[in-house]
C-alpha cells in the first residue's frame, strides 16, 4: 500500500516539471520562456540520437531541440506548419572545425507553433572521414506532436 501511494505521489510531483529528456540529453526549462494560453510554461525538450524513430508530445511554444553528432548531418525542412522553420548550427567538438572530418554536433531547434504532428528528418552520407553510411546510419526521424 505505501508503494503504491509513494508512487501516485512521485507521479503527481513530476507531472509539472519544466524540462523534458528524450535520447540521453537532459533538458532544461526556459526562464521568462512565456506559456500557452493554458499558463504551462514553456519547457525545452533536448533529444539526441537515441530518439531516432520516436514521438516527442510537447505544447505550444515549447523548444525542441535535436543535437547529433557529426557535422555532416542535414535536417529538411519541416513544413507542416506545426513547428517553426528551424535554426541549424554547427558546433565544434574541440574548438574549430576541421573541413571533411565531420567532427562535431549539428543542432536543429524548432518552437512548437500549434496543435498538429510534424516530422522531424536529417540524412548523411558520410559516417566519418571516407566511410559511407550503411543501414540506418544515415538517417534520423522523430514525430513531435503537439497538444
Amino acid at each position: 500500500m505505501r508503494r503504491v501511494i509513494a508512487a501516485s505521489l512521485l507521479t503527481v510531483l513530476t507531472a509539472g516539471c519544466a524540462s523534458s529528456t528524450v535520447g540521453g540529453t537532459a533538458g532544461s526549462a526556459q526562464p521568462g520562456g512565456g506559456g500557452t494560453a493554458t499558463g504551462i510554461p514553456a519547457r525545452k525538450i533536448e533529444v539526441g540520437i537515441a530518439a531516432q524513430g520516436s514521438t516527442v508530445t510537447v505544447h505550444p511554444n515549447d523548444v525542441v531541440q535535436v543535437r547529433l553528432q557529426s557535422t555532416y548531418w542535414r535536417f529538411e525542412p519541416v513544413t507542416s506548419g506545426v513547428l517553426s522553420r528551424g535554426t541549424f548550427v554547427a558546433k565544434p567538438s574541440h574548438g574549430h572545425i576541421v573541413p571533411g572530418t565531420g567532427t562535431g554536433t549539428i543542432i536543429a531547434t524548432f518552437r512548437a507553433l500549434r496543435a498538429g504532428t510534424a516530422r522531424v528528418n536529417a540524412a548523411r552520407q558520410s559516417c566519418g572521414e571516407a566511410m559511407r553510411c550503411v543501414g540506418g546510419q544515415g538517417s534520423f526521424t522523430m514525430t513531435v506532436v503537439v497538444h
